[in-house]
């Protein structure tokens, strides 16, 4: 909007409007002035004066204010703001605040406020606003109150500050970033190990240039591999940052890939704006467009590279470029001086004051050179002090003079004495091992051609003929025309620290020899399953190199199908977390397509701190094969012992129950109940019952000899009175012995009360030497039984004897054999089966004890069975029981009852009915279980003789279902059964029986039990 300018006049203007003016905030004085204008945009100055103009042409911004509304902008506020006059002019005052930048907003409120109030009416600051594009920019801002036709008004003045704000933030950026260098610099400095030094390089690019992706990397040249020292990742902890060091080391460490490996092999920077687009870049980081890759190097040595990159395209100028390169100079002599500190490190104790100090020298040598006279005496006094303080050799070669100077050091380290030898150039060459001459001089010679730092290490020869090495280390200073002048360096003594290298690298060797011959495949994983070596056997058990799958997963060989991976994994994983678990078999497959069961054990190793699992895997296909087949046999044996339990149970029924009948009629008709017999015909029948006991005792010895082999013989242990154990078994055979007129003795020691044992077997083992002694005693003689005790030893023994035939020292061997005699005619004069000693021995042998015997042919036997004893406190008197056997009666008095016989073999049924009426029973039969129940039911008898197999309802079923009654559920049950294998008494007792006779039953057995529980007792 063009001003227009009139020169003042008095009273009204032309255009009889009223007068308005615009006058300072200040108070009137001489300087005040005041302008008149005839309306809003038209301000009248002084005579001679365009201020309109002047306004309109300002390079800085003008602004009027009235009621915090603008009324007046001129063109340079307008371009400062980006608003036309016109969107100025409709801004309301709240939009007027808006142009301030929020942080700036509260300040520049306040200064309205106080300017309102009368406390500042003119003020300066700066502050920034934001523009109509958005950006943001600087002003200089003076306001100043003032009349603006004829009202107060505020005139505004700002001036653009933001290219000058711009430059003075990059101007102090950058001397903030040189700053900050020069200050790292003196900080890395003092640092002495390659990898902290790497690390703070990082920290300080990230700390104080805000680079916050940066890596460094060194260089050896000897295997052409770069390894990752430190980096920065912003939002990982240090272990994710170290894991990802170990990761990216496994995928970038050959200089022939990625930039950094590019940098080192071509000693010059990159940067580049693109990185995607670049053929030579390896992502390390997700999303970096950005990169700036320079290398550290000393000269035409690289020691590595400094890589940092970003997600912003075209991030890094060519001024970024100058001071990383600038910053990495400083860097690599910093690393390099640590390596040369770290290497005298190795061998001195006091190597890291020598370093620090050799550093500081060489650092000083580099920077100046000029002052050559000077820093050599300095350099030759500081070498001077490290080689007195930490042992290393210091000399001096002078190329003009050829003069050369060795310290003390240097002398003993070479064996050399200083008055005896004439020092020259010449002379130094001829002390070098013939081997290592030719490469050394090459050394010295590229030092002097190139100005590159001598590094060096032969071996030596001493006067004595032993060798040493030697690690040279030296710099070529020269004069005034860059020629040549001097070198100085150090010597030092490495032989002790190659003959360890030497020693850990035999070591290595011998244990990789055990390794490789370890008797089972071996391989050792990371705890991630990443494969870290292996052994021989393994690599030809799976067709492998281990080179080739040497960091690769487990999972990637493909030897493991996919469940049997997931089981193994399972297990490693129990194994690292410490827990105790048994080895896994695992399915492999072969390389020739062959399934094998391997036998995987695990175990968690620490290597240098480092965590792995060593694994071996033993091939157990043919143990499992043989295993199988062993459980294949086992089967069939379990399958061919079921078959002869069964078959002996069945044959067990069959013979017991024809002998059942045979012994029952034998027996009635010895005790002549259905009438008298004459001698010849009770001869007879004696004959019959003894053949059928001796049958009998034959099926029992079997059946319990079938049981024991089978392990399915159950003891009932308990406390047994040994007196009345011995009384009971010597009654067994009192009747055998009365026929044969033999006199019994037996003796019970008194400290014995009792023998912890199975009763009814201890009576059975007992009897059967009784039996024997009372079938080999011929009449009239001797038999007896002794039951001593043996504190000392806590074993009691049973001693049965007899003056009988004896036993022929050769066949002492053969007792305790089953079915064996020992010889053909004593069985036919002695009838026997040869089963009881070898039951007498088994059984022992469940008690835990033992069985020997004492013989001499024709005079008789001693049979001892030893068995575990507790000696007891209280002692019984020692008895000695001499008796005769003689016949002896039983009375026998008339009984009553009602008896049912539930029994499907007639003949025994009858014949029992017969016996038990002949006692006084009213007796009542049924043939079959069902038929037991009914009569049962009907008749309520007062005791019941149950048989177990029968057809149609068994025996078993049938007491179940008499026990549901409620008028029998009392009434004794008593089973008669052929059944004597294992587990049948219980049956028949878990069924609701009370008492069990296995047949042949002995009719007084019978009674004997019948009459028990007449009265009301039970015996199981």
């Amino acid at each position: 909007m063009p001003v227009k300018t009139k020169k003042p006049s008095k009273g009204k203007s032309e255009g009889g409007k009223a007068e308005r003016s615009i006058r300072t905030g200040k108070s009137r004085s001489p300087r005040g002035t005041t302008y008149h204008t005839n309306n809003a945009n038209e301000i009248t100055p002084p005579t001679g004066v365009d201020y309109r103009t002047l306004a309109e042409n300002s390079l800085q911004g003008i602004a009027i204010f009235q009621n915090n509304r603008m009324v007046y902008a001129n063109p340079a506020n307008c371009k400062i703001f980006g608003y036309t006059l016109d969107e100025f002019l409709a801004m309301s005052a709240e939009e007027i605040l808006g142009l301030a930048h929020p942080d700036d907003r509260p300040a520049a409120i306040e200064r309205i406020r106080r300017r309102d109030r009368g406390e500042d009416v003119q003020f300066r600051n700066e502050l920034r606003i934001i523009r109509k594009d958005g950006s943001i920019g600087w002003v200089q801002n003076f306001t100043s109150t003032i009349e603006y036709n004829g009202r107060p008004a505020v005139l505004a003045t700002n001036i653009d500050l933001t290219e000058q704000k711009r430059a003075e933030l990059e101007h102090n950026r950058r001397v903030s970033e040189l700053e900050a260098l020069y200050d790292s610099s003196l900080l890395i400095s003092q640092l002495l190990e390659p990898r902290h030094i790497a690390q703070k390089i990082v920290d300080i690019l990230s700390n104080k240039l805000n680079w916050h992706h940066a890596a460094v990397r060194l260089y050896d040249p000897q295997n052409h591999r770069m390894e990752l020292l430190a980096l920065s990742q912003p939002g990982l902890s240090e272990r994710e940052i170290e894991e990802n060091i170990q990761r990216l080391n496994q995928m970038l460490s050959r200089v022939d890939r990625g930039l950094s490996g590019w940098v080192i092999r071509n000693r010059q920077a990159v940067r580049s704006g693109n990185l995607p687009a670049d053929p030579r870049y390896i992502a390390s980081y997700t999303g970096m467009n950005s990169g700036l890759y320079v290398p550290l190097q000393i000269g035409n040595v690289v020691l590595g590279s400094i890589a940092v990159e970003t997600e912003e395209k075209d991030a890094f100028s060519e001024q970024d470029e100058r001071l990383l390169v600038t910053f990495a100079s400083q860097a690599a002599i910093t690393i390099r001086n640590a390596q040369l500190y770290l290497q005298a490190q190795k061998e001195l104790e006091e190597r890291r004051q020598a370093e620090e100090k050799i550093r500081q020298l060489n650092v000083e040598l580099e920077r100046r050179v000029e002052e050559r006279t000077t820093e050599i005496e300095t350099t030759r006094q500081r070498l001077e002090m490290a080689a007195t303080s930490s042992g290393i050799g210091v000399w001096e070669l002078n190329f003009k003079s050829g003069g050369i100077f060795w310290d003390d050091r240097m002398y003993a380290i070479h064996g050399l004495e200083a008055d005896r030898v004439n020092l020259s150039n010449d002379y130094w060459w001829t002390l070098l091992h013939p081997e290592d001459l030719d490469r050394a001089m090459a050394a010295y010679q590229h030092a002097i051609d190139t100005g590159a730092s001598y590094i060096d290490e032969y071996r030596i020869l001493l006067p004595d003929g032993s060798i040493r090495h030697i690690s040279g280390n030296g710099v070529v200073l020269y004069d005034e025309d860059h020629k040549p002048e001097r070198m100085v360096g150090v010597n030092i003594d490495v032989t002790r620290q190659r003959q360890a290298e030497q020693a850990l690298h035999e070591s290595e060797t011998y244990a990789r020899l055990l390794f490789d011959s370890a008797p089972e495949p071996v391989y050792v994983s990371e705890t991630s399953g990443v494969i870290v070596d292996a052994n021989r056997l393994f690599e030809m058990q799976h067709a492998i190199v281990i080179d080739d799958v040497r960091g690769r997963h487990i999972s990637e060989l493909g030897i493991f199908p996919k469940d049997e991976l997931q089981k193994a994994q399972k297990y490693i994983a129990a194994v690292i977390n410490g827990q105790t678990v048994l080895p896994v078999e695992l399915d492999f497959h072969f390389p020739d397509g062959t399934m094998h069961t391997l036998e995987l054990n695990s175990y968690l190793i620490e290597v240098r701190g480092r965590p792995l699992v060593l694994s071996t895997s033993r091939d157990i296909t043919v143990h499992k094969k043989a295993e199988e087949t062993l459980r294949l046999a086992n089967a069939e044996m379990e399958r061919a012992l079921r078959i002869k339990d069964e078959f002996l149970a069945s044959m067990s029924h069959e013979l017991r129950t024809p002998l059942n009948a045979i012994l029952g009629i034998s027996e009635s008709l010895e005790e002549q109940i259905i009438g008298p017999l004459n001698e010849k015909q009770l001869k007879y029948l004696r004959t019959i019952n003894e053949s059928g006991r001796h049958l009998h005792e034959l099926i029992n010895d079997i059946l319990d000899l079938s049981k024991i082999e089978a392990g399915r013989m159950d003891l009932t242990i308990l406390d047994v009175n040994a007196a009345h154990l011995c009384e009971s078994s010597m009654r067994m055979v009192k009747e055998l012995a009365q026929k044969k007129g033999l006199t019994f003795s037996s003796y019970v020691d008194p400290q014995v009360k009792t023998i912890r044992g199975d009763e009814r077997r201890l009576k059975q083992m007992l009897v059967n030497l009784l039996s024997n002694a009372v079938k080999f005693t011929p009449e009239g003689r001797q038999i007896g039984i002794e039951l001593h005790g043996r504190p000392e030893t806590s074993e009691a023994i049973f001693t049965v004897w007899d003056h009988g035939i004896g036993i022929a020292p050769q066949d002492m061997d053969r007792l305790f054999k089953p079915f064996v005699q020992l010889d053909s005619s004593l069985s036919r004069e002695y009838a026997g089966t040869g089963l009881g000693l070898a039951l007498v021995a088994q059984m022992v042998r469940l008690h835990g004890g033992s069985v020997s015997v004492e013989s001499e042919f024709g005079k008789g036997s001693r049979f001892s069975i030893t068995l575990p004893w507790t000696p007891e406190e209280n002692v019984l008197q020692a008895q000695i029981v001499p008796e005769e056997t003689g016949p002896g009666t039983a009375s026998e008095g008339k009984r009553s009852g009602r008896v049912l016989i539930v029994e499907d073999t007639h003949t025994v049924a009858s014949l029992m009915k017969e016996y038990l009426e002949a006692k006084g029973y009213d007796v009542y039969m049924a043939s079959n279980g069902l038929e037991g129940v009914t009569l049962a039911k009907k008749k309520l008898p007062d005791l019941i003789l149950m048989d177990v197999m029968m057809p149609v309802m068994d025996g078993m079923e049938a007491t179940r279902q008499i026990r549901a009654e409620q008028t029998l559920e009392q009434v004794p049950i008593i089973a008669l059964t052929a059944l004597a294998m294992p587990g049948d008494r219980e049956r028949c007792f878990a069924a609701g029986m009370n008492d069990y006779l296995s047949k042949p039953v002995q009719f007084k057995e019978l009674l004997r039990v019948m009459d028990r529980h007449a009265q009301g007792g039970e015996d199981r």
